[in-house]
């Protein structure tokens, strides 16, 4: 009779799990594979870098999610732990090279790559265990993807204990004078905040740079308005405005941050 009612046990246990996973249950600690009817599976034959592979079909697939550091190409060095991001989607693909993607409602990037997230068979995220490992950024586009709490979570995780990225100085400050093209984190204090007829919100920093807020990131121009005189913390791509020698419109600073969602900014007391 224990023995009958322990396989009972059991099997109720095993079921009740296999229940939880296919309904798309996301784990606290884990990101998992929703039920997605686009959902694509695909077959990796190169890791280019920590947040893009190439398939066999010869897509390359950007992950939209995060951004992880440079590897060397060019003339530009690599950014800290940018080859031991690529080092690490290597040997964890090793083994696991059929895997499941499912593409972003914004197809392409500038460089015609394909954007999207990547899963194992197992439904877990590989965007997610890079954030984990502190091997990449967690970045934010339009729309929001159904993943951001729980990416967070894993890049929480690795802020807290300083790992990877997070062992080095990844924010500067914006008032900085060795800013810099490309992904940044900056922090700053706001000094001022306008909006144009368009429906596009600038925020300045104190220092050289200015945010520019549109989409999602401007839909509440008046909780916007509450950032001033308030230290933030922004992530995203910055630009330099004077690039090619360009002469700025007097007033203008020299370095935009391109901001999508406001899950892109934390503030600060």
């Amino acid at each position: 009779m224990k023995t009958e009612r322990f396989i009972k046990a059991t099997a109720f246990v095993v079921a009740f799990f296999i229940a939880i996973f296919s309904s798309g249950f996301v784990c606290a600690s884990d990101c998992y594979l929703n039920n997605d009817d686009r959902v694509e599976h695909v077959w990796l034959d190169k890791v280019i870098d920590g947040d893009t592979v190439r398939l066999k079909d010869g897509r390359k697939i950007r992950f939209s999610a995060i951004n992880a550091p440079e590897v060397a190409h060019e003339d530009k060095i690599a950014e800290p732990y940018g080859d031991a991001a690529r080092e690490y989607l290597q040997k964890r693909l090793t083994n696991n090279k059929s895997l499941l993607y499912i593409p972003s409602t914004t197809s392409r990037d500038n460089y015609g790559r394909y954007l999207g997230h990547l899963f194992l068979e197992d439904g877990s995220s590989v965007e997610s265990e890079l954030l984990r490992q502190g091997l990449a950024f967690q970045v934010f586009f339009n729309p929001s993807s159904d993943y951001e709490r729980c990416l967070a979570e894993q890049e929480s995780i690795a802020r807290s204990q300083n790992s990877g990225v997070w062992s080095v100085e990844s924010v500067v400050s914006s008032t900085s004078s060795t800013l810099n093209p490309g992904f940044a984190i900056v922090s700053g204090r706001v000094v001022d905040i306008t909006e144009s007829r368009s429906g596009t919100i600038w925020v300045t920093l104190e220092g050289n740079v200015v945010l520019r807020l549109s989409g999602d990131a401007a839909a509440s121009p008046g909780a916007t308005r509450k950032w001033l005189n308030k230290n933030i913390e922004v992530r995203g791509w910055m630009v330099d405005r004077s690039e090619g020698g360009r002469k700025l419109t007097k007033g203008f600073k020299r370095w935009m941050i391109l901001v999508y969602q406001k899950a892109s900014v934390r503030l600060f007391p």
